[in-house]
């Protein structure tokens, strides 16, 4: 084997080590941003579960007061009652006059079953279940479908960021969507595409023409 083809199929592996090296960094980029949005998912879950349970805790308590507060004014209205009737009817008896009283009534109080509530913990794999499988855009897909301009340097009646509501400065760096031109500030729809893959504003989704593209 000549000194030429040695060469070269050393060149060929360093090609396809090289080949390696940037698909497996593009996993790892790829796994990290799902891992983020996984635990983004996970935690307003759990704050989700956590603001039901309280929201039942809550309205279980207010039960249970009501309940209370309406035995007592039942008792108290009973009370009232017999107090406002004539206390004691007379009779004679062998040509005397007696007072007869009518008995004390005690009223027994409304028995509230305490309610048990329930394990909310299959709250949280019922919205697992129904959650959807996150697909998140890779920084490839970004690239390819968005484009990242100063503010200055493009003509546009936008003047604030849809997504944090704050007005562009001349010198921000602005992304632009390039299916529906729609403009953000770059951190924020970054940050966003961590979530998903839509335009914040119309539901555009860039990874629709990654995936037509692809097939073609």
């Amino acid at each position: 084997m000549s000194n030429e083809n040695i060469a070269r199929l050393i060149e060929m592996h360093l090609d396809n080590l090289r080949t390696f090296n940037d698909n497996y960094r593009q996993l790892n980029e790829i796994h990290r941003q799902y891992l983020e949005n996984h635990y983004l998912h996970m935690t307003m879950f759990r704050r989700l579960s956590d603001r039901i349970t309280e929201l039942i805790n809550n309205y279980g308590e207010l039960i249970r007061d009501t309940n209370q507060t309406n035995n007592r004014d039942f008792i108290d209205s009973i009370n009232i009652n017999q107090r406002e009737r004539v206390p004691a009817q007379r009779q004679r008896q062998s040509g005397s006059e007696s007072v007869v009283r009518l008995p004390n009534i005690h009223i027994t109080p409304l028995v509230t079953t305490r309610t048990t509530l329930p394990n909310l913990s299959f709250i949280d794999s019922f919205l697992n279940i129904l959650s959807p499988v996150p697909v998140i855009p890779t920084e490839r897909n970004i690239l390819d479908n968005c484009t990242i301009v100063r503010y200055c340097d493009i003509s546009s009646s936008i003047t604030e960021c849809p997504i944090d509501l704050q007005p562009f400065q001349d010198d921000d760096n602005v992304m632009r969507i390039n299916g529906c031109n729609h403009i953000f500030r770059e951190t924020n729809l970054r940050r966003y595409f961590l979530q998903r893959s839509q335009c914040p504003l119309c539901r555009y989704d860039i990874l629709s023409r990654s995936l037509g593209d692809s097939l073609d």
